[in-house]
């Protein structure tokens, strides 16, 4: 995250400065998905997480607060500098029960 290619979203988020250019909240229908997974009894119903993919050229983050009620999509960066993501990756945090889960545990503990 230190990558030159990321200044411009540190910029605005430490400025405040054009942030709208990168940081929009998710279409209603995707927030219903993630809405429809049944992670309260393992994981808490206000878990928090960061899932980061890959589009094309574009880097972006899907970021949830307590639970998956408000999903807000960042876009990192356009011009990522490294080997393409062939899959997405995440952190979620049961922060009532002090956990922390990367995306395959979580998914794991889900069946």
């Amino acid at each position: 995250m230190l990558n030159e290619c990321f200044d411009e979203i540190r910029e605005a988020i430490i400025s405040g400065e054009n942030i709208n250019n990168y940081v929009h909240l998710c279409s209603e229908n995707l927030t219903k998905t993630f809405g429809r997974i049944h992670y309260t009894d393992k994981y808490g119903e206000h878990i928090h997480s960061v899932i980061c993919f890959q589009i094309e050229e574009e880097y972006c983050a899907m970021v949830n607060f307590y639970g998956f009620t408000t999903c807000i999509l960042v876009k990192l960066t356009n011009c990522l500098k490294v080997y393409p993501m062939t899959e997405p990756n995440g952190f979620f945090c049961d922060w009532e029960n002090g956990k922390e889960y990367n995306m395959l545990n979580f998914i794991e503990g889900l069946a």
